[in-house]
């Protein structure tokens, strides 16, 4: 795996989704520090060093913590630059490459494993997956089971309706933030641009709050044409007080780091 940084601006939220990918699919990595020809010439080296160190610090926890990171400019004064413009740091990054390449083993006898990179519709075929296979082999007529993603637990709920569609939540990860029935917990991330997010309650969800909101997540069923909707008890949960979430400032700052800090 390749993951190509600009330098001039380093991780991003798409870099560090990239990164989670990887570490679920790939054994090896290498970082591609690109756009090096952007930084001034006179600070070109420090700032090399600077977002390398930061590179390594980032990676440092993860499986990736000792893997190359190269500096290149692809195509040095950008897309309108002649063609004689020779690229800076690629033929290093190839030797690199080479030196990391190998060849993946996987045990074709294990259960059948595959890591789903992307799903989407083909007009006339319907669904399509495609994936790496982890493990294990599969023939056409088989059977394969897709587990669904539990994404509320006793320790963390789903929020939505509290930031806008096309706010970066990144910026708000790590903030407290408590719920109307007592709960408090932290933002953990969001999922991409959809305006959801995901809170983690370290002291774990009541069950009367779990109950809650299995109850709001019911949804009521829809009346055929000259039917009318009963008036069941069971079926009105539109009368049940939602969930609300608060996000409290005293005072709030817009660090260097883009990073919202409460107080």
């Amino acid at each position: 795996m390749m993951l190509v940084i600009d330098v001039t601006k380093g991780m991003q939220t798409q870099s560090a989704e990239c990164l989670v990918i990887g570490q679920i699919a790939c054994q090896k990595m290498i970082v591609v520090l690109n756009k090096i020809d952007l930084l001034p010439e006179s600070k070109r080296q420090a700032a090399i060093e600077k977002m390398t160190k930061k590179m390594q610090k980032t990676l440092e926890n993860t499986k990736f913590h000792e893997c190359p990171i190269v500096s290149v400019s692809a195509k040095p004064g950008g897309p309108e630059a002649p063609e004689t413009v020779v690229p800076v740091g690629v033929s290093e990054l190839i030797e690199v490459l080479k030196a990391e390449a190998y060849l993946p083993k996987r045990d074709p006898s294990g259960p059948f494993l595959m890591a789903i990179d992307h799903c989407f519709s083909i007009k006339g075929q319907g669904t399509v997956m495609t994936g790496t296979i982890l493990s294990g082999s599969v023939s056409v007529g088989d059977n394969v089971e897709i587990p669904a993603l539990k994404l509320c637990d006793d320790y963390s709920v789903i929020g939505r309706s509290l930031f806008k569609k096309e706010t970066n939540i990144q910026i708000f990860v790590g903030l407290k933030v408590k719920l109307s029935t007592g709960e408090e917990g932290l933002i953990e991330g969001g999922f991409g641009q959809s305006g959801k997010f995901k809170i983690r309650i370290p002291d774990g969800v009541k069950p009367e709050t779990k109950a809650l909101l299995t109850t709001i997540s019911k949804k009521k069923p829809k009346a055929g044409k000259g039917d009318t909707p009963k008036e069941d008890e069971s079926n009105r949960v539109d009368s049940v007080q939602p969930v609300h979430i608060t996000l409290l400032f005293k005072r709030y700052v817009f660090d260097s780091q883009k990073k919202m800090i409460q107080s």
